[in-house]
């Protein structure tokens, strides 16, 4: 079996980048165009409470009740700072997860972006916790209970990031090299039966359906622990 780790690197303008960081890019300027166009020509438009909204005004309204209710249940009163943080990185993780069904590598297989995601994390539990504790309550609570314990709960804090952007390269890439073995395994079976043209054909096409199934799910899992790691983390920093 052979599988490429490392993503491919092309050429723009001079710069030598990955070909995940480049589809990471364009498909941030593409959540971003839609974000644009939903709130200033759909969200504008939507109905009244007392009229009959639409099918898009409703399932928008679920999500986004769906994340302040998720941030709420860990942040409480605190839930508003974060609740479009986790409604925006979350629904970014699974646009960017599911690219791979359209025959493109995820960027989310790549360390680099994973990272990326990661450090932005990073920077907003130290935000809010500053914002609401003041550099010197942040100080104080990391030599919580007393000093000695400063430099462990330091790196603790810089263990948050290596640990998310890990976490979700790691399965992600994990997925794709049980379903190349899958793949390999099956192949290899019935390869030496001419005649076994259909069991060929099966073997051939069930990673390509496993693949739907766990880039789906799978994806969908690793979003949903990315979010509730990052409210939680958040939450530990505020308190």
């Amino acid at each position: 079996m052979e599988l490429q780790i490392q993503p491919n690197m092309v050429n723009i303008m001079g710069l030598t980048i990955s070909e995940s960081v480049v589809i990471f890019f364009v498909a941030s300027v593409v959540v971003i165009i839609a974000a644009i166009l939903i709130r200033y020509f759909i969200i504008s438009r939507f109905k009244e409470a007392d009229e009959q909204p639409g099918r898009f005004q409703l399932l928008l309204e679920w999500a986004v009740e769906a994340v302040q209710n998720f941030s709420k249940g860990i942040l409480g009163e605190n839930a508003h700072f974060m609740s479009s943080y986790v409604f925006c990185i979350g629904l970014f993780i699974l646009l960017v997860g599911w690219i791979d069904l359209f025959g493109l590598r995820t960027p989310l297989s790549d360390l680099n972006v994973t990272a990326g995601l990661a450090i932005i994390t990073f920077v907003m539990i130290n935000f809010f916790a500053l914002r609401k504790k003041g550099l010197g309550g942040r100080m104080r609570s990391l030599a919580t209970p007393n000093a000695l314990f400063a430099p462990l709960r330091m790196l603790s804090d810089v263990a948050v990031p290596v640990s998310l952007a890990c976490r979700m390269y790691g399965n992600l890439l994990g997925g794709t090299i049980v379903l190349e073995l899958l793949r390999s395994v099956l192949l290899s079976l019935v390869k030496n039966y001419w005649f076994a043209v259909v069991p060929v054909a099966l073997a051939g096409a069930m990673p390509g359906i496993l693949s739907i199934y766990f880039t789906l799910f799978d994806v969908a899992i690793q979003a949903y622990v990315f979010m509730t790691l990052s409210v939680t983390f958040v939450n530990e920093a505020i308190e």
